[in-house]
Protein backbone atom coordinates (compact mmCIF):
# COMPACT_ATOMS: atom_id res chain seq x y z
CA UNK A 1 0.00 0.00 0.00
CA UNK A 2 1.10 3.66 -0.62
CA UNK A 3 -0.51 4.81 2.87
CA UNK A 4 2.67 6.61 4.63
CA UNK A 5 3.57 4.31 7.93
CA UNK A 6 3.33 5.39 11.07
CA UNK A 7 3.36 3.93 14.45
CA UNK A 8 1.34 2.12 16.49
CA UNK A 9 -0.45 4.52 19.46
CA UNK A 10 0.32 3.03 23.20
CA UNK A 11 -2.89 2.38 25.44
CA UNK A 12 -3.10 4.86 28.50
CA UNK A 13 -4.66 4.15 31.85
CA UNK A 14 -4.54 7.07 34.86
CA UNK A 15 -3.73 6.69 38.07
CA UNK A 16 -6.93 5.20 39.24
CA UNK A 17 -7.06 2.79 36.55
CA UNK A 18 -9.17 5.06 34.09
CA UNK A 19 -8.59 3.97 30.35
CA UNK A 20 -7.96 7.35 28.56
CA UNK A 21 -6.81 8.26 25.05
CA UNK A 22 -3.86 6.28 23.58
CA UNK A 23 -0.74 8.24 22.91
CA UNK A 24 2.16 8.18 20.47
CA UNK A 25 5.21 6.32 21.71
CA UNK A 26 7.18 9.69 21.86
CA UNK A 27 5.21 10.92 24.26
CA UNK A 28 4.81 7.51 25.73
CA UNK A 29 8.67 7.99 26.07
CA UNK A 30 8.28 11.34 27.01
CA UNK A 31 6.03 10.55 30.28
CA UNK A 32 8.47 7.73 31.71
CA UNK A 33 11.54 9.50 31.38
CA UNK A 34 9.91 12.16 33.43
CA UNK A 35 8.40 9.71 36.11
CA UNK A 36 5.09 10.81 34.74
CA UNK A 37 4.16 7.40 34.16
CA UNK A 38 5.02 3.78 34.59
CA UNK A 39 5.11 0.42 32.17
CA UNK A 40 3.03 -2.41 32.47
CA UNK A 41 2.21 -5.35 30.95
CA UNK A 42 -1.65 -6.63 29.94
CA UNK A 43 -1.24 -11.07 28.42
CA UNK A 44 2.50 -9.11 26.56
CA UNK A 45 0.64 -5.76 25.62
CA UNK A 46 2.72 -2.85 26.91
CA UNK A 47 0.84 0.36 27.55
CA UNK A 48 1.73 3.02 30.78
CA UNK A 49 -0.25 3.80 34.11
CA UNK A 50 -0.13 7.43 34.55
CA UNK A 51 1.05 8.25 38.46
CA UNK A 52 -0.45 12.27 38.56
CA UNK A 53 -3.74 12.31 36.05
CA UNK A 54 -6.75 10.60 37.39
CA UNK A 55 -9.13 11.38 34.73
CA UNK A 56 -9.64 12.89 31.27
CA UNK A 57 -11.59 13.31 28.42
CA UNK A 58 -12.36 10.60 26.15
CA UNK A 59 -13.23 10.31 22.47
CA UNK A 60 -15.52 7.71 20.71
CA UNK A 61 -13.45 4.49 20.17
CA UNK A 62 -14.21 1.54 17.83
CA UNK A 63 -13.32 -2.21 17.72
CA UNK A 64 -13.71 -3.94 14.59
CA UNK A 65 -13.30 -7.90 14.69
CA UNK A 66 -12.62 -10.27 11.71
CA UNK A 67 -13.15 -13.41 12.97
CA UNK A 68 -11.76 -16.92 10.96
CA UNK A 69 -11.21 -20.49 11.16
CA UNK A 70 -7.53 -19.92 11.09
CA UNK A 71 -6.70 -16.43 11.79
CA UNK A 72 -8.12 -13.48 13.94
CA UNK A 73 -8.11 -9.88 13.35
CA UNK A 74 -8.57 -7.24 14.90
CA UNK A 75 -8.58 -2.79 14.73
CA UNK A 76 -8.57 -0.20 17.17
CA UNK A 77 -9.33 3.03 15.36
CA UNK A 78 -11.16 6.90 15.90
CA UNK A 79 -12.65 9.31 13.49
CA UNK A 80 -9.08 10.35 12.88
CA UNK A 81 -6.97 7.46 12.94
CA UNK A 82 -5.88 4.30 13.15
CA UNK A 83 -5.16 2.96 16.81
CA UNK A 84 -3.28 -0.10 16.77
CA UNK A 85 -3.77 -3.37 14.51
CA UNK A 86 -3.86 -7.20 15.50
CA UNK A 87 -3.83 -10.47 14.18
CA UNK A 88 -3.56 -13.81 15.83
CA UNK A 89 -3.72 -17.66 15.15
CA UNK A 90 -7.01 -19.29 15.79
CA UNK A 91 -7.14 -22.61 18.04
CA UNK A 92 -7.14 -25.51 16.18
CA UNK A 93 -4.81 -28.04 18.35
CA UNK A 94 -8.07 -28.85 20.46
CA UNK A 95 -9.18 -31.79 18.46
CA UNK A 96 -6.13 -33.60 18.26
CA UNK A 97 -4.95 -32.99 22.29
CA UNK A 98 -8.86 -34.69 23.10
CA UNK A 99 -7.85 -37.41 21.43
CA UNK A 100 -4.59 -37.89 22.93
CA UNK A 101 -5.64 -37.21 25.89
CA UNK A 102 -8.35 -39.95 25.65
CA UNK A 103 -5.90 -42.46 23.72
CA UNK A 104 -3.56 -41.75 27.13
CA UNK A 105 -6.34 -42.72 29.67
CA UNK A 106 -7.43 -45.72 27.87
CA UNK A 107 -3.92 -46.80 27.77
CA UNK A 108 -3.51 -46.23 31.91
CA UNK A 109 -6.78 -48.42 32.83
CA UNK A 110 -4.84 -51.15 30.47
CA UNK A 111 -1.70 -51.12 33.01
CA UNK A 112 -1.95 -53.30 35.92
CA UNK A 113 -2.26 -49.91 37.74
CA UNK A 114 -4.26 -48.32 40.31
CA UNK A 115 -6.64 -46.02 37.85
CA UNK A 116 -10.30 -44.63 38.56
CA UNK A 117 -13.62 -45.85 36.91
CA UNK A 118 -15.12 -44.56 34.37
CA UNK A 119 -17.30 -41.94 34.90
CA UNK A 120 -19.96 -40.16 32.93
CA UNK A 121 -18.75 -37.07 31.17
CA UNK A 122 -19.49 -33.87 33.48
CA UNK A 123 -17.43 -31.32 31.20
CA UNK A 124 -20.98 -29.43 30.48
CA UNK A 125 -23.26 -30.17 32.64
CA UNK A 126 -22.66 -26.69 34.47
CA UNK A 127 -21.88 -24.20 31.71
CA UNK A 128 -23.77 -24.12 28.07
CA UNK A 129 -23.31 -27.21 25.74
CA UNK A 130 -20.31 -27.02 23.10
CA UNK A 131 -17.94 -29.13 21.33
CA UNK A 132 -14.53 -28.78 22.71
CA UNK A 133 -12.53 -27.62 19.55
CA UNK A 134 -15.37 -25.01 19.30
CA UNK A 135 -15.57 -23.89 22.92
CA UNK A 136 -11.62 -23.63 22.76
CA UNK A 137 -11.50 -21.67 19.78
CA UNK A 138 -14.30 -18.91 20.94
CA UNK A 139 -12.81 -18.81 24.17
CA UNK A 140 -10.06 -17.84 22.48
CA UNK A 141 -11.34 -15.03 20.75
CA UNK A 142 -13.05 -13.65 23.43
CA UNK A 143 -10.16 -13.61 25.43
CA UNK A 144 -8.74 -11.48 23.05
CA UNK A 145 -11.52 -9.44 22.95
CA UNK A 146 -11.47 -9.21 27.02
CA UNK A 147 -7.49 -7.90 26.80
CA UNK A 148 -8.29 -4.98 24.45
CA UNK A 149 -11.18 -3.81 26.60
CA UNK A 150 -9.32 -3.52 29.78
CA UNK A 151 -6.47 -1.44 27.60
CA UNK A 152 -9.12 0.84 25.73
CA UNK A 153 -11.87 2.61 26.15
CA UNK A 154 -13.80 0.73 23.55
CA UNK A 155 -17.35 2.72 22.73
CA UNK A 156 -18.59 0.55 19.19
CA UNK A 157 -17.90 -3.43 18.20
CA UNK A 158 -18.26 -4.34 14.67
CA UNK A 159 -17.91 -8.08 13.74
CA UNK A 160 -18.58 -9.87 10.82
CA UNK A 161 -21.16 -12.46 10.94
CA UNK A 162 -20.73 -15.76 9.71
CA UNK A 163 -23.76 -17.02 8.05
CA UNK A 164 -23.57 -20.82 7.44
CA UNK A 165 -26.79 -22.42 7.71
CA UNK A 166 -28.13 -26.37 7.81
CA UNK A 167 -29.04 -27.58 4.54
CA UNK A 168 -31.43 -30.57 3.81
CA UNK A 169 -30.34 -33.99 3.27
CA UNK A 170 -26.50 -32.79 2.91
CA UNK A 171 -24.69 -34.61 5.65
CA UNK A 172 -21.48 -33.69 4.72
CA UNK A 173 -22.24 -29.58 5.14
CA UNK A 174 -24.20 -30.05 8.27
CA UNK A 175 -21.15 -31.81 9.82
CA UNK A 176 -19.10 -28.62 9.27
CA UNK A 177 -20.73 -25.74 9.54
CA UNK A 178 -23.42 -26.56 12.30
CA UNK A 179 -20.91 -26.00 15.20
CA UNK A 180 -19.57 -23.33 13.41
CA UNK A 181 -22.92 -21.51 14.01
CA UNK A 182 -23.27 -22.71 17.66
CA UNK A 183 -20.65 -21.31 18.51
CA UNK A 184 -20.96 -18.14 16.43
CA UNK A 185 -24.24 -17.77 18.57
CA UNK A 186 -22.42 -18.33 21.96
CA UNK A 187 -20.03 -15.96 20.92
CA UNK A 188 -22.19 -13.57 20.38
CA UNK A 189 -24.20 -13.28 23.21
CA UNK A 190 -20.78 -13.45 24.94
CA UNK A 191 -19.87 -10.45 23.43
CA UNK A 192 -23.08 -8.50 24.21
CA UNK A 193 -22.43 -9.07 27.99
CA UNK A 194 -18.60 -7.78 27.29
CA UNK A 195 -20.18 -4.36 25.93
CA UNK A 196 -23.76 -4.56 26.17
CA UNK A 197 -25.36 -2.50 23.64
CA UNK A 198 -21.93 -1.65 21.58
CA UNK A 199 -22.35 -4.66 19.35
CA UNK A 200 -22.98 -4.66 15.85
CA UNK A 201 -22.90 -6.88 13.42
CA UNK A 202 -22.47 -6.99 9.31
CA UNK A 203 -22.33 -9.38 6.26
CA UNK A 204 -18.79 -10.59 4.66
CA UNK A 205 -20.29 -8.30 1.62
CA UNK A 206 -20.50 -5.45 3.29
CA UNK A 207 -16.39 -5.34 4.23
CA UNK A 208 -15.96 -6.19 0.53
CA UNK A 209 -18.36 -3.86 -0.76
CA UNK A 210 -16.51 -0.67 1.35
CA UNK A 211 -12.80 -2.19 0.73
CA UNK A 212 -13.72 -2.04 -3.37
CA UNK A 213 -14.80 1.39 -3.09
CA UNK A 214 -11.96 2.83 -1.20
CA UNK A 215 -9.63 0.35 -3.02
CA UNK A 216 -8.22 -1.21 -0.18
CA UNK A 217 -6.75 -4.24 -1.74
CA UNK A 218 -6.41 -7.59 0.11
CA UNK A 219 -4.23 -10.15 -0.72
CA UNK A 220 -4.88 -13.79 -1.70
CA UNK A 221 -2.54 -15.57 0.75
CA UNK A 222 -4.39 -15.84 4.01
CA UNK A 223 -1.54 -16.93 5.72
CA UNK A 224 0.34 -13.94 5.24
CA UNK A 225 1.37 -11.76 8.39
CA UNK A 226 0.63 -8.16 6.90
CA UNK A 227 -2.18 -5.97 7.17
CA UNK A 228 -4.13 -6.27 4.30
CA UNK A 229 -4.64 -10.27 4.86
CA UNK A 230 -6.60 -9.68 7.68
CA UNK A 231 -6.46 -7.03 9.31
CA UNK A 232 -7.95 -4.28 6.26
CA UNK A 233 -11.08 -6.15 6.93
CA UNK A 234 -11.00 -5.64 10.65
CA UNK A 235 -9.82 -1.91 10.01
CA UNK A 236 -13.01 -1.49 7.75
CA UNK A 237 -15.83 -2.95 10.73
CA UNK A 238 -14.07 -0.66 12.97
CA UNK A 239 -15.35 2.39 10.85
CA UNK A 240 -18.65 1.07 9.85
CA UNK A 241 -19.33 0.25 13.50
CA UNK A 242 -18.60 3.69 14.03
CA UNK A 243 -21.19 5.39 11.02
CA UNK A 244 -17.71 6.10 9.53
CA UNK A 245 -16.56 6.93 6.10
CA UNK A 246 -13.97 3.98 4.68
CA UNK A 247 -10.43 5.63 3.90
CA UNK A 248 -7.18 4.63 4.27
CA UNK A 249 -5.53 3.51 7.48
CA UNK A 250 -3.01 5.68 8.79
CA UNK A 251 -1.11 2.60 10.01
CA UNK A 252 -0.88 -0.93 8.17
CA UNK A 253 1.74 -1.72 11.06
CA UNK A 254 0.29 -4.32 13.99
CA UNK A 255 1.29 -6.58 16.63
CA UNK A 256 0.85 -10.84 15.72
CA UNK A 257 -0.24 -12.52 18.83
CA UNK A 258 0.93 -15.72 19.97
CA UNK A 259 0.25 -17.77 22.85
CA UNK A 260 2.78 -19.32 24.98
CA UNK A 261 1.75 -22.90 25.31
CA UNK A 262 2.84 -24.42 28.85
CA UNK A 263 2.72 -28.19 29.13
CA UNK A 264 0.12 -28.10 32.34
CA UNK A 265 -1.20 -31.97 32.48
CA UNK A 266 1.20 -33.02 30.15
CA UNK A 267 4.78 -33.21 32.27
CA UNK A 268 6.04 -36.69 30.62
CA UNK A 269 5.92 -38.18 27.18
CA UNK A 270 3.63 -40.87 26.42
CA UNK A 271 6.37 -43.52 25.08
CA UNK A 272 9.26 -44.66 27.28
CA UNK A 273 12.42 -45.16 26.42
CA UNK A 274 15.02 -47.46 27.25
CA UNK A 275 14.58 -48.89 30.60
CA UNK A 276 11.01 -47.39 30.72
CA UNK A 277 11.84 -43.97 31.76
CA UNK A 278 9.46 -41.31 30.24
CA UNK A 279 11.04 -37.94 29.55
CA UNK A 280 9.87 -35.03 30.72
CA UNK A 281 8.01 -32.53 28.41
CA UNK A 282 8.36 -29.60 29.75
CA UNK A 283 6.19 -27.25 32.36
CA UNK A 284 5.53 -23.79 33.08
CA UNK A 285 7.72 -23.19 35.71
CA UNK A 286 11.35 -21.92 34.91
CA UNK A 287 13.50 -21.56 38.40
CA UNK A 288 10.64 -19.79 40.44
CA UNK A 289 9.38 -17.81 37.38
CA UNK A 290 6.74 -18.42 34.86
CA UNK A 291 7.00 -19.17 31.63
CA UNK A 292 6.87 -16.48 29.80
CA UNK A 293 7.46 -13.89 32.47
CA UNK A 294 8.49 -10.67 31.29
CA UNK A 295 11.78 -9.44 32.92
CA UNK A 296 14.13 -7.12 32.58
CA UNK A 297 17.74 -7.94 32.05
CA UNK A 298 20.54 -5.01 32.07
CA UNK A 299 19.18 -2.59 29.50
CA UNK A 300 16.50 -4.84 27.90
CA UNK A 301 13.18 -6.19 28.24
CA UNK A 302 12.63 -10.13 27.99
CA UNK A 303 10.38 -12.76 28.17
CA UNK A 304 11.06 -16.38 29.78
CA UNK A 305 11.29 -19.48 28.30
CA UNK A 306 10.50 -22.89 29.39
CA UNK A 307 10.97 -25.15 32.16
CA UNK A 308 14.81 -26.07 33.31
CA UNK A 309 15.69 -28.75 34.72
CA UNK A 310 17.20 -27.92 38.39
CA UNK A 311 21.19 -28.50 38.26
CA UNK A 312 22.56 -31.17 36.04
CA UNK A 313 25.80 -29.95 34.15
CA UNK A 314 26.20 -26.54 35.61
CA UNK A 315 27.56 -25.59 38.89
CA UNK A 316 24.60 -22.69 39.30
CA UNK A 317 20.78 -22.77 37.76
CA UNK A 318 20.50 -20.75 34.66
CA UNK A 319 17.69 -19.47 32.99
CA UNK A 320 16.77 -19.10 29.48
CA UNK A 321 15.44 -15.63 27.99
CA UNK A 322 13.92 -14.85 24.90
CA UNK A 323 13.30 -12.03 22.59
CA UNK A 324 10.13 -10.50 22.99
CA UNK A 325 9.74 -10.48 19.20
CA UNK A 326 10.78 -14.21 17.72
CA UNK A 327 11.44 -17.37 19.21
CA UNK A 328 15.24 -16.62 19.32
CA UNK A 329 17.23 -17.38 22.52
CA UNK A 330 19.66 -14.68 23.26
CA UNK A 331 20.93 -15.35 26.54
CA UNK A 332 21.57 -19.61 27.82
CA UNK A 333 23.39 -18.90 31.01
CA UNK A 334 21.40 -15.98 32.86
CA UNK A 335 21.42 -16.62 36.73
CA UNK A 336 17.50 -15.94 38.29
CA UNK A 337 19.04 -12.97 40.67
CA UNK A 338 20.10 -11.25 37.28
CA UNK A 339 16.83 -10.43 36.26
CA UNK A 340 14.39 -8.48 37.56
CA UNK A 341 10.25 -9.90 36.81
CA UNK A 342 7.76 -7.04 35.93
CA UNK A 343 4.73 -9.08 34.64
CA UNK A 344 3.41 -12.12 33.87
CA UNK A 345 2.45 -12.72 30.62
CA UNK A 346 0.40 -15.26 28.33
CA UNK A 347 1.11 -14.09 24.71
CA UNK A 348 4.19 -13.38 22.37
CA UNK A 349 3.88 -10.39 20.90
CA UNK A 350 5.28 -10.07 17.48
CA UNK A 351 5.57 -6.11 16.10
CA UNK A 352 5.31 -6.18 12.13
CA UNK A 353 5.91 -2.90 10.62
CA UNK A 354 3.98 -2.09 7.22
CA UNK A 355 6.56 -1.30 4.48
CA UNK A 356 6.37 1.95 3.00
Amino acid sequence: MSTKTKDQWVPVHSSTGERLMPCHPSRARELLEKGKAKKRWKHGLFYIKLTERATGDIQKVGMGGDPGSKWEAISIVTAKRTIANYQSDARTDVKDSVKGRSEARRARRFRNTPYREDKKNRSSLKRERLPNSTRARYEHKLRQYNILHFLYPISHVAIEEISAGSRAGKTQWNQSFNPLQVGKRWFAKQLEKLFPGKVKFFKGYDTSEARRSTSLPKTKVKSSKTFDAHCVDAYILARLGMGLPVVKPTTESMHYLEVIKGSRRSLHAMNPTKGGIRKRTGGTQSLGFTKGSVVQYKDGIYHVGGWQMSNTKVSTPRLTLKDRFSDKRIFRSVEPNEVKFLARNSWRVRMIKACN
